[in-house]
């Protein structure tokens, strides 16, 4: 049976299919893209899915548009998921379970699924690096201990441009920003004109934080986490960090795909 996993982000849309087993390569749109490829039916699937499963966690209007036309064109099941109190193994550390982010829960159950079975289990730090950068600890029995939330690097980049007019002039008078995906870990990081310097400003912040809540997640479980990274932004912030990660590019993906029944 043929499955089609959505995850509805802020910035885009990622979604794969999953058969025996087996997650496909992942593909990413904006909104706007994904709408007119489902519309003309160009998503990136070998043939038409059997049920879909998906996560959202952008504004009701848009998540139900989509949810109506994967009904229309597919004329099948679509299964939406959402935060609960427990699930998979998993118990919400929100006093409110439903003000915790579904893509940050699926994270966190995919994350611990990896772990659940090791003979020495361990806490795991989950950290999603997106258009907001979110950690959150699992400890090994599976209870989530709370987590952090910051800006990503984009988003600081943007809140400098619009609130500090000379900022903004040396943004648009600078040249092209800073790869951080070359950087080495020996390589010094600075900025040489002003956008560099925002740009690299905000992947140490990011960093930084990240390196912070690892010791938290540290202080809190008795022993150190294993760091599961995942998110658009991921890969130019690991090379900035001091802690060793494993990188799941599609973590949330393989959260909804636990949920396949």
């Amino acid at each position: 049976m043929s499955y089609l996993l959505i995850d509805i982000g802020n910035s885009y849309i990622k979604y794969a299919t999953y058969d025996n087993n087996q997650l496909s390569p992942a593909s990413l749109l904006n909104s706007l893209e994904f709408i007119d490829a489902l519309n003309t039916c160009r998503l990136k699937i070998a043939e038409p899915p059997e049920s879909v499963v998906l996560v959202s966690v952008v504004d009701k209007t848009l998540t139900n548009n989509i949810i109506d036309k994967l009904t229309r064109f597919y004329h099948c099941q679509v299964q939406r998921i959402e935060t609960s109190t427990e699930a998979l193994g998993v118990t919400c550390g929100y006093s409110n379970y439903s003000l915790l982010g579904a893509d940050r829960w699926l994270a966190m159950i995919a994350a611990f699924s990896r772990v659940k079975d090791q003979s020495q289990a361990r806490p795991v730090l989950v950290v999603d690096c997106g258009t907001v950068v979110t950690a959150d600890v699992v400890d090994a029995g599976g209870q989530h201990l709370g987590g952090w939330m910051m800006p990503g690097s984009l988003l600081m980049c943007q809140a400098l441009s619009q609130k500090a007019s000379g900022i903004l002039y040396g943004l648009e008078n600078s040249g092209s920003g800073l790869d951080c995906n070359t950087m080495q870990h020996d390589t010094p990081v600075i900025g040489k004109s002003t956008r560099q310097c925002v740009d690299v400003g905000g992947k140490l912040a990011v960093a930084g934080f990240i390196g912070q809540c690892f010791l938290q997640a540290k202080e809190l479980s008795g022993v150190a986490p294993l760091c599961i990274f995942t998110g658009g932004g991921a890969k130019e912030i690991i090379p900035l960090l001091t802690v060793s990660v494993d990188y799941v590019p599609d973590l949330v993906l393989d959260g909804l795909a636990l949920f396949i029944e």
